[in-house]
């Protein structure tokens, strides 16, 4: 699927280069970051600052700063019609695309919520970068958690609440924790519009309690290194919290 995308995204962006095809493309660039946009001048001048604004908050505050071969480049379409034919799956509004190159980083919709879509997929070229081989539900809820993320005065704020996570948790019912965790890439619950919602909700959540509730984020580094060394997660959580799954899945809820 990704190898289709990527030939794909190879003609659309020859296209671009070329100033052929039917949309018109604007090309804008800085050391770190190249982008190709049929939005417009404005929008690719404020893409390339949003994207170095979270570079620079990811250097500083985790001090992960990816080497990467060459800069960032972000494909962002005008609309969803004009992302559709590139689309991995029905329920991408974005994606994350490593090269041989350079990484990608594309957009549906460049004016639809740009900056917490982007941010996502940076996150996932970051934890890439930095060797991280996250199961996938602690992959999307990591960088769903960052997303958030946005400029106030001088500081750079993280974990406000989405209010569309928010609704999805709260007017659904989250899945039980031994299906969440078995959630892979080729999974329904991922790929389809009727269940990411709540994968992805249920991910941001988890995710969030783990990194900002204070009965959880205490023991957070040494749960994150079990599961990332392969333990099951209702293992971990038993081991470092001494929490099985109904407790675990009760402060979920709450």
């Amino acid at each position: 699927m990704r190898t289709a995308v990527g030939l794909a995204l190879a003609v659309v962006l020859a296209a671009a280069q070329g100033a052929r095809g039917a949309e018109k493309w604007t090309y804008a660039a800085t050391a770190n970051f190249e982008v190709y946009t049929t939005a417009g001048a404005g929008a690719a001048k404020d893409a390339l600052k949003r994207f170095e604004l979270a570079r620079e908050f990811f250097a500083q505050a985790m001090g992960l700063t990816p080497q990467t071969a060459a800069p960032v480049r972000l494909i962002a379409f005008g609309s969803e019609k004009e992302f559709a034919p590139y689309r991995p799956s029905e329920a991408a509004a974005a994606f994350y695309l490593p090269g041989l190159d350079r990484d990608y980083i594309v957009v549906g919709d460049i004016d639809k919520s740009l900056w917490p879509i982007a941010t996502h997929e940076y996150v996932h070229l970051l934890m890439k970068y930095s060797g991280v081989k996250a199961p996938l539900w602690l992959n999307e809820g990591t960088a769903e958690l960052f997303s958030t993320m946005e400029q106030v005065a001088d500081h750079m704020r993280v974990g406000v609440a989405p209010v569309h996570h928010l609704a999805t948790v709260q007017q659904g019912r989250p899945v039980p924790l031994d299906e969440f965790f078995a959630v892979d890439h080729d999974s329904e619950r991922y790929t389809t519009k009727r269940h990411a919602g709540m994968f992805y909700s249920q991910s941001w959540a988890l995710t969030h309690m783990l990194f900002l509730d204070r009965r959880y984020m205490t023991a957070r580094p040494a749960f994150m290194n079990a599961v990332l060394a392969g333990a099951p997660p209702l293992e971990a959580f038993q081991q470092e919290y001494a929490k099985g799954s109904q407790q675990v899945y009760r402060d979920l809820e709450g």
